[in-house]
């Protein structure tokens, strides 16, 4: 990501007249990853694409706004950061890294996996998958006030691996335990439980449905739950 990291926050430029952060090349970039625009694009006429983006952005700034505000948002681990290290400014909107990072692999998944319950073939409609838009970010919104830590750390590792590969969420699959395991070998800000498997399969279980767990040739599969 190419933004402003100052002690695990990200200083986003707000604008001045909505309060928002600004729609920038930096957001631009993760979230709108290059297997999502490539998806929209080959599916897509330039117009329903730009459509799409526009509603898509929009909603994204509004909700990182409403993150920056949340009190998940001044904690580290569950404990309070305190006053001293809070980065409320005129020029920007502090986002902790670690909920930019999960909101920027969750949210493209989220819309992903959501047009592709009826088959692969429906995220070719911008118009539902601006539809999505919506209910992708105030998923985000209960993941980030509902999951303990750990949870949020899973929940980002398997929307990491699904992420790098792509080619897979596309066609409706999840992430196995080893692709998620690699999620949190490649980003230190992750901490991994020393039982995930375990950890997995509870946030899968009925009473939590956090993900939603499958076999793929036999082996377990992860993937978050749009609703």
């Amino acid at each position: 990501m190419r933004l402003e990291i100052q002690d695990g926050y990200a200083m986003l430029d707000k604008d001045p007249q909505s309060g928002t952060p600004k729609i920038t090349d930096g957001l631009r970039q993760i979230f709108l990853p290059g297997w999502f625009r490539e998806a929209l694009n080959a599916n897509c006429d330039p117009a329903q694409v730009g459509a799409f983006e526009a509603v898509y952005l929009d909603e994204i700034v509004k909700q990182l706004k409403v993150i920056s505000g949340n009190p998940q948002n001044w904690m580290d681990r569950g404990v309070p950061v305190g006053l001293t290290k809070m980065k409320i400014g005129s020029k920007t909107v502090p986002i902790k890294e670690i909920l930019l990072v999960s909101a920027a692999y969750s949210i493209p998944i989220y819309i992903a996996v959501s047009a592709l319950v009826t088959g692969p073939a429906t995220l070719i409609l911008a118009a539902k998958a601006a539809a999505a838009v919506g209910p992708a970010t105030a998923k985000l919104l209960q993941v980030i006030n509902t999951y303990s830590p750990v949870e949020l750390d899973v929940h980002t590792a398997v929307v990491a691996a699904m992420n790098r590969n792509h080619f897979k969420t596309l066609k409706g699959d999840g992430a196995t335990l080893k692709e998620v395991t690699e999620s949190f070998e490649q980003d230190s800000r992750l901490v991994m439980p020393a039982n995930l498997e375990a950890v997995l399969d509870d946030m899968a279980s009925e009473s939590k449905r956090m993900l939603i767990r499958s076999l793929d040739g036999g082996i377990k599969v992860y993937k978050p739950n749009p609703y």
